[in-house]
Protein backbone atom coordinates (compact mmCIF):
# COMPACT_ATOMS: atom_id res chain seq x y z
CA UNK A 1 0.00 0.00 0.00
CA UNK A 2 1.52 3.71 -1.00
CA UNK A 3 1.08 6.16 1.32
CA UNK A 4 0.18 10.08 0.14
CA UNK A 5 2.52 12.30 -1.02
CA UNK A 6 3.46 14.88 1.51
CA UNK A 7 1.92 18.01 -0.16
CA UNK A 8 0.25 16.73 -3.55
CA UNK A 9 2.48 18.20 -5.75
CA UNK A 10 4.04 16.59 -9.49
CA UNK A 11 7.24 16.84 -7.67
CA UNK A 12 6.13 14.65 -4.62
CA UNK A 13 4.17 12.15 -6.81
CA UNK A 14 7.03 11.36 -8.90
CA UNK A 15 9.41 10.99 -5.54
CA UNK A 16 7.23 8.86 -3.48
CA UNK A 17 6.66 6.75 -6.84
CA UNK A 18 10.09 6.06 -7.59
CA UNK A 19 10.68 5.40 -3.86
CA UNK A 20 8.10 3.22 -3.65
CA UNK A 21 8.93 1.12 -6.39
CA UNK A 22 12.84 1.30 -5.81
CA UNK A 23 11.59 -0.41 -2.18
CA UNK A 24 9.90 -3.25 -4.52
CA UNK A 25 12.86 -4.04 -5.93
CA UNK A 26 12.29 -2.36 -9.46
CA UNK A 27 15.29 -1.12 -10.94
CA UNK A 28 13.84 1.50 -13.59
CA UNK A 29 11.63 2.94 -11.24
CA UNK A 30 12.25 6.18 -12.14
CA UNK A 31 11.62 5.69 -15.51
CA UNK A 32 8.54 3.56 -14.39
CA UNK A 33 7.31 6.23 -12.16
CA UNK A 34 7.73 9.02 -15.19
CA UNK A 35 5.63 6.24 -17.59
CA UNK A 36 2.58 6.53 -14.98
CA UNK A 37 2.41 9.95 -14.42
CA UNK A 38 2.37 10.49 -18.78
CA UNK A 39 -0.80 8.28 -18.66
CA UNK A 40 -2.45 10.35 -16.54
CA UNK A 41 -1.75 13.26 -18.81
CA UNK A 42 1.46 14.52 -16.79
CA UNK A 43 4.08 15.20 -19.35
CA UNK A 44 7.74 14.84 -18.46
CA UNK A 45 7.99 18.70 -19.02
CA UNK A 46 5.59 18.88 -16.64
CA UNK A 47 7.33 17.25 -14.58
CA UNK A 48 10.58 19.26 -14.51
CA UNK A 49 9.15 22.58 -15.56
CA UNK A 50 6.22 22.76 -13.56
CA UNK A 51 6.95 19.83 -10.66
CA UNK A 52 4.96 22.14 -8.35
CA UNK A 53 2.07 22.39 -9.64
CA UNK A 54 -0.31 20.70 -7.41
CA UNK A 55 -2.22 17.34 -9.08
CA UNK A 56 -5.78 17.12 -8.24
CA UNK A 57 -7.36 14.10 -5.55
CA UNK A 58 -8.76 11.81 -9.13
CA UNK A 59 -4.70 12.51 -10.41
CA UNK A 60 -3.19 11.51 -6.99
CA UNK A 61 -5.54 8.47 -5.96
CA UNK A 62 -5.33 6.83 -9.41
CA UNK A 63 -1.35 7.60 -9.23
CA UNK A 64 -1.17 6.12 -6.13
CA UNK A 65 -3.42 3.24 -7.58
CA UNK A 66 -1.04 2.26 -10.03
CA UNK A 67 2.17 2.31 -8.09
CA UNK A 68 0.51 0.32 -5.73
CA UNK A 69 0.02 -2.47 -7.74
CA UNK A 70 3.06 -2.52 -9.69
CA UNK A 71 4.57 -2.56 -6.23
CA UNK A 72 3.34 -6.58 -6.50
CA UNK A 73 5.36 -7.14 -9.48
CA UNK A 74 2.56 -7.11 -12.15
CA UNK A 75 4.16 -5.60 -15.26
CA UNK A 76 3.12 -1.99 -15.70
CA UNK A 77 2.29 -2.70 -19.41
CA UNK A 78 -0.65 -4.65 -18.37
CA UNK A 79 -1.25 -2.34 -15.29
CA UNK A 80 -1.68 0.30 -18.13
CA UNK A 81 -3.13 -1.62 -20.58
CA UNK A 82 -0.32 -0.89 -23.16
CA UNK A 83 2.82 -0.49 -24.06
CA UNK A 84 5.15 1.49 -26.78
CA UNK A 85 7.24 -0.57 -29.11
CA UNK A 86 9.54 1.89 -31.63
CA UNK A 87 6.81 4.20 -32.90
CA UNK A 88 3.74 2.62 -32.01
CA UNK A 89 1.78 1.73 -28.63
CA UNK A 90 0.29 -1.45 -29.15
CA UNK A 91 -2.58 -2.24 -26.63
CA UNK A 92 -1.70 -5.63 -24.71
CA UNK A 93 -2.70 -7.94 -21.88
CA UNK A 94 -1.91 -11.37 -20.05
CA UNK A 95 -2.91 -13.33 -22.88
CA UNK A 96 0.80 -11.58 -24.98
CA UNK A 97 4.22 -11.05 -24.05
CA UNK A 98 5.48 -7.53 -23.66
CA UNK A 99 7.35 -6.50 -26.70
CA UNK A 100 10.92 -5.89 -25.30
CA UNK A 101 13.61 -3.48 -27.04
CA UNK A 102 15.39 -6.57 -28.01
CA UNK A 103 12.57 -7.02 -30.43
CA UNK A 104 13.23 -3.83 -32.10
CA UNK A 105 16.40 -4.81 -32.88
CA UNK A 106 15.08 -7.76 -34.74
CA UNK A 107 12.38 -5.14 -36.22
CA UNK A 108 15.41 -2.68 -37.13
CA UNK A 109 17.58 -5.67 -38.84
CA UNK A 110 14.81 -7.00 -40.92
CA UNK A 111 14.28 -3.62 -42.24
CA UNK A 112 17.92 -3.15 -43.11
CA UNK A 113 18.25 -6.42 -44.57
CA UNK A 114 14.91 -5.88 -47.01
CA UNK A 115 16.98 -2.26 -47.95
CA UNK A 116 19.97 -3.49 -48.78
CA UNK A 117 18.87 -6.58 -51.18
CA UNK A 118 16.87 -4.26 -53.66
CA UNK A 119 18.17 -6.86 -56.37
CA UNK A 120 15.33 -9.11 -54.87
CA UNK A 121 12.97 -6.61 -53.31
CA UNK A 122 12.97 -3.53 -55.78
CA UNK A 123 10.79 -2.94 -58.42
CA UNK A 124 13.00 -3.51 -61.25
CA UNK A 125 16.91 -3.82 -61.22
CA UNK A 126 18.36 -0.30 -61.76
CA UNK A 127 16.10 2.90 -62.75
CA UNK A 128 16.76 5.10 -65.96
CA UNK A 129 20.79 5.46 -64.89
CA UNK A 130 21.38 2.29 -64.61
CA UNK A 131 21.52 2.37 -60.63
CA UNK A 132 19.22 0.75 -58.28
CA UNK A 133 16.94 3.17 -56.27
CA UNK A 134 17.06 4.30 -52.92
CA UNK A 135 13.45 4.99 -51.77
CA UNK A 136 11.20 2.58 -49.62
CA UNK A 137 8.47 3.19 -52.38
CA UNK A 138 10.73 1.16 -54.85
CA UNK A 139 10.29 -1.86 -53.17
CA UNK A 140 7.92 -4.26 -54.53
CA UNK A 141 5.09 -5.95 -52.61
CA UNK A 142 6.26 -8.26 -51.10
CA UNK A 143 5.10 -10.76 -48.00
CA UNK A 144 5.74 -11.70 -44.40
CA UNK A 145 5.24 -14.26 -42.04
CA UNK A 146 5.46 -13.24 -38.45
CA UNK A 147 5.07 -16.74 -36.27
CA UNK A 148 3.68 -16.29 -32.87
CA UNK A 149 3.00 -12.47 -33.56
CA UNK A 150 1.23 -11.53 -29.75
CA UNK A 151 0.47 -7.76 -29.78
CA UNK A 152 1.17 -7.47 -33.88
CA UNK A 153 4.45 -5.64 -32.72
CA UNK A 154 6.98 -6.83 -35.25
CA UNK A 155 4.36 -6.99 -38.00
CA UNK A 156 2.60 -3.50 -37.70
CA UNK A 157 5.82 -2.06 -37.67
CA UNK A 158 7.05 -3.39 -40.97
CA UNK A 159 3.37 -2.91 -42.66
CA UNK A 160 4.24 0.48 -41.37
CA UNK A 161 7.40 0.85 -43.10
CA UNK A 162 6.72 -0.69 -46.04
CA UNK A 163 3.65 0.21 -47.56
CA UNK A 164 3.74 -2.54 -50.36
CA UNK A 165 4.25 -5.41 -47.57
CA UNK A 166 1.37 -7.65 -47.10
CA UNK A 167 1.46 -9.08 -43.47
CA UNK A 168 0.15 -12.83 -41.87
CA UNK A 169 0.11 -12.55 -38.12
CA UNK A 170 0.41 -16.01 -36.72
CA UNK A 171 -0.02 -16.97 -32.99
CA UNK A 172 -0.95 -20.44 -31.33
CA UNK A 173 -3.41 -18.26 -28.90
CA UNK A 174 -6.93 -16.93 -30.34
CA UNK A 175 -6.78 -14.11 -27.43
CA UNK A 176 -3.33 -13.53 -28.87
CA UNK A 177 -4.63 -12.74 -31.94
CA UNK A 178 -7.76 -11.00 -31.31
CA UNK A 179 -5.04 -8.23 -28.90
CA UNK A 180 -3.02 -8.21 -32.44
CA UNK A 181 -5.96 -7.29 -34.51
CA UNK A 182 -6.90 -4.51 -32.49
CA UNK A 183 -3.37 -3.29 -32.69
CA UNK A 184 -4.10 -3.84 -36.44
CA UNK A 185 -6.99 -1.83 -36.53
CA UNK A 186 -5.71 0.59 -34.37
CA UNK A 187 -3.20 1.55 -37.50
CA UNK A 188 -5.92 0.87 -40.21
CA UNK A 189 -3.61 -2.00 -41.43
CA UNK A 190 -6.80 -3.83 -42.04
CA UNK A 191 -5.98 -4.45 -46.17
CA UNK A 192 -2.70 -5.81 -45.82
CA UNK A 193 -2.71 -8.17 -42.00
CA UNK A 194 -4.37 -11.67 -41.97
CA UNK A 195 -4.35 -12.43 -38.96
CA UNK A 196 -4.21 -16.60 -38.48
CA UNK A 197 -4.90 -18.28 -35.31
CA UNK A 198 -2.90 -21.56 -35.62
CA UNK A 199 0.56 -23.79 -34.95
CA UNK A 200 3.04 -23.22 -37.86
CA UNK A 201 4.07 -26.79 -37.53
CA UNK A 202 0.95 -28.05 -38.27
CA UNK A 203 -0.29 -25.27 -40.68
CA UNK A 204 3.31 -25.83 -42.34
CA UNK A 205 2.33 -29.21 -43.45
CA UNK A 206 -0.47 -28.67 -45.75
CA UNK A 207 0.50 -28.32 -49.69
CA UNK A 208 2.94 -25.20 -50.43
CA UNK A 209 0.66 -23.60 -52.84
CA UNK A 210 -2.25 -23.89 -50.30
CA UNK A 211 -4.70 -21.30 -50.92
CA UNK A 212 -6.34 -20.62 -47.82
CA UNK A 213 -3.73 -19.50 -46.49
CA UNK A 214 -1.20 -19.08 -49.75
CA UNK A 215 1.58 -20.24 -47.19
CA UNK A 216 4.77 -19.34 -49.03
CA UNK A 217 6.31 -16.14 -48.21
CA UNK A 218 9.43 -13.70 -49.20
CA UNK A 219 10.23 -13.27 -45.43
CA UNK A 220 9.43 -15.30 -42.39
CA UNK A 221 10.67 -13.39 -39.00
CA UNK A 222 9.76 -14.71 -35.32
CA UNK A 223 10.33 -13.99 -31.99
CA UNK A 224 9.56 -17.25 -30.83
CA UNK A 225 9.61 -18.82 -27.16
CA UNK A 226 13.64 -19.17 -26.29
CA UNK A 227 13.59 -19.82 -22.15
CA UNK A 228 15.11 -23.32 -20.89
CA UNK A 229 13.86 -25.35 -18.31
CA UNK A 230 16.69 -22.98 -16.06
CA UNK A 231 16.39 -19.79 -17.22
CA UNK A 232 12.39 -20.40 -16.28
CA UNK A 233 13.51 -21.46 -12.76
CA UNK A 234 15.39 -18.06 -12.33
CA UNK A 235 12.98 -15.45 -14.19
CA UNK A 236 12.37 -12.13 -12.61
CA UNK A 237 8.76 -11.85 -10.80
CA UNK A 238 7.44 -9.94 -13.96
CA UNK A 239 7.67 -12.86 -16.47
CA UNK A 240 5.48 -14.91 -13.89
CA UNK A 241 2.12 -13.01 -15.20
CA UNK A 242 3.49 -13.33 -19.05
CA UNK A 243 1.85 -16.41 -20.67
CA UNK A 244 3.90 -19.52 -20.23
CA UNK A 245 3.81 -20.68 -23.97
CA UNK A 246 5.58 -17.40 -25.14
CA UNK A 247 8.93 -18.18 -23.24
CA UNK A 248 8.70 -21.60 -22.71
CA UNK A 249 11.93 -22.95 -25.14
CA UNK A 250 11.86 -26.32 -23.91
CA UNK A 251 14.55 -28.27 -22.01
CA UNK A 252 17.60 -26.42 -23.77
CA UNK A 253 15.17 -23.22 -24.72
CA UNK A 254 16.37 -24.36 -28.58
CA UNK A 255 12.95 -26.71 -29.16
CA UNK A 256 11.32 -24.30 -31.55
CA UNK A 257 14.41 -23.84 -33.64
CA UNK A 258 15.40 -27.23 -33.99
CA UNK A 259 11.77 -27.33 -35.67
CA UNK A 260 11.12 -24.18 -37.25
CA UNK A 261 14.60 -24.03 -39.56
CA UNK A 262 14.29 -26.87 -41.89
CA UNK A 263 10.38 -26.54 -41.93
CA UNK A 264 10.84 -22.65 -42.57
CA UNK A 265 13.08 -22.81 -45.66
CA UNK A 266 10.59 -24.56 -48.15
CA UNK A 267 7.97 -21.80 -46.88
CA UNK A 268 10.31 -19.47 -48.41
CA UNK A 269 10.55 -18.26 -51.74
CA UNK A 270 13.46 -18.16 -53.85
CA UNK A 271 16.20 -15.14 -51.88
CA UNK A 272 13.79 -15.00 -48.85
CA UNK A 273 14.61 -13.92 -46.05
CA UNK A 274 14.41 -15.79 -42.34
CA UNK A 275 14.85 -13.62 -39.85
CA UNK A 276 14.85 -14.66 -35.87
CA UNK A 277 15.30 -13.24 -32.43
CA UNK A 278 17.40 -16.05 -29.85
CA UNK A 279 18.07 -16.07 -26.35
CA UNK A 280 21.91 -15.49 -24.96
CA UNK A 281 23.86 -18.11 -26.10
CA UNK A 282 21.77 -19.57 -29.00
CA UNK A 283 23.40 -17.43 -31.94
CA UNK A 284 25.70 -20.23 -32.32
CA UNK A 285 23.48 -23.14 -32.27
CA UNK A 286 21.12 -21.72 -34.45
CA UNK A 287 23.56 -20.07 -36.94
CA UNK A 288 24.68 -23.82 -37.61
CA UNK A 289 21.49 -25.45 -37.86
CA UNK A 290 20.50 -22.66 -40.53
CA UNK A 291 24.12 -23.78 -42.25
CA UNK A 292 23.46 -27.38 -42.10
CA UNK A 293 20.00 -26.63 -43.32
CA UNK A 294 21.28 -24.77 -46.54
CA UNK A 295 20.82 -21.52 -45.43
CA UNK A 296 23.16 -18.55 -47.05
CA UNK A 297 24.65 -15.22 -45.93
CA UNK A 298 23.83 -15.85 -42.14
CA UNK A 299 24.70 -12.83 -40.03
CA UNK A 300 24.35 -12.32 -36.26
CA UNK A 301 23.48 -9.07 -34.81
CA UNK A 302 24.49 -8.02 -30.97
CA UNK A 303 22.02 -6.17 -28.81
CA UNK A 304 22.22 -3.22 -26.28
CA UNK A 305 24.36 -5.37 -23.97
CA UNK A 306 26.30 -6.72 -26.41
CA UNK A 307 24.25 -10.38 -26.48
CA UNK A 308 23.96 -11.97 -29.54
CA UNK A 309 20.32 -11.57 -29.79
CA UNK A 310 18.96 -11.58 -33.95
CA UNK A 311 20.43 -14.10 -36.66
CA UNK A 312 19.38 -13.72 -40.28
CA UNK A 313 19.81 -15.72 -43.11
CA UNK A 314 18.58 -16.29 -46.95
CA UNK A 315 16.93 -19.24 -48.74
CA UNK A 316 19.64 -19.10 -51.72
CA UNK A 317 22.94 -17.89 -52.63
CA UNK A 318 21.34 -14.38 -54.26
CA UNK A 319 22.31 -11.91 -51.64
Amino acid sequence: MVSDPKDGSIRSLLQKGENSLLEAGIEESREETLRILEVLGISRTSVYLGGERKVSEEEERRFLKIVGERMTRRPLAYILGETCFREETLWVNEHCLIPRPETEILVEKVIAAIREKRRIFCKSPAGKNGRMGSGDNLIRKFSFLDIGTGTGAIAISLLRTFSNAEGTLLDISREAIEVARRNVQKYGLEGRARLIPGDFFKLSQGPAESDTPRFVFDVIVSNPPYLSELDLQNIQPELKYEPREALDGGKDGLHFYRRLIPLAKGRLRAGGLLALEVGAGQSGMVSKWLQDAGYDSIHRFEDYLGIERVVTAWNDKRN
